[in-house]
């Protein structure tokens, strides 16, 4: 039973993987999705060897809420892109800083966070001390973007284990 797990979470990483193989090189065909595949493949089995560790055990990730972060994240470009837009066709792009103090304690998670702030147009995140950042922002209300981040991005981040857990 033990072993049939531990297939099925390196298939896990295999998928992701090729998910990021695929995107990054920009094309859906069967000789990219094999080469991810494989990719992901030799990439599991060379930190295995190399740094004799066992890489599933080393690092759960929980595919569904990593593929949920990324869906976040593109959703939030292009739906931020076009409200930035907005609100510089209308002359309301006023620089905003905002101190953002998160529940979050993992580094990873902070980071993941902190990023998930950036990737978005409107509001980059300029420094990070902790588990408090500065966030400068393209006219966003203080209190809508604090809901916003912490509703979308932090409660799905605080889904996750010490590291990249499962739930």
């Amino acid at each position: 039973m033990l072993r049939n797990h531990k297939i099925v979470d390196h298939i896990r990483l295999i998928i992701l993987f090729t998910i990021i193989y695929v995107i990054l090189n920009e094309r859906l065909t069967w000789l990219t999705v094999s080469l991810g595949v494989a990719s992901g493949f030799a990439a599991i089995m060379l930190t295995n060897k190399i740094l004799e560790i066992d890489y599933v055990e080393m690092f759960h990730i929980n595919l569904w809420l990593v593929l949920t972060y990324f869906w976040i994240i593109i959703r939030d470009t292009y739906t931020a892109g076009f409200d930035v837009l907005l609100r510089t066709l209308k002359g309301n792009v006023t620089p905003n800083v905002i101190t953002y103090k998160s529940q979050l304690q993992d580094e990873m998670l902070l980071v993941l966070l902190a990023n998930a702030i950036t990737m978005p147009p409107g509001a980059i995140t300029v420094d990070r001390e902790g588990d408090e950042m500065t966030i400068l922002t393209v006219g966003y209300a203080e209190e809508e973007f604090l809901q916003t981040t912490h509703e979308k991005i932090e409660k799905l981040l605080g889904k996750f284990d010490s590291g990249i857990g499962e739930v």
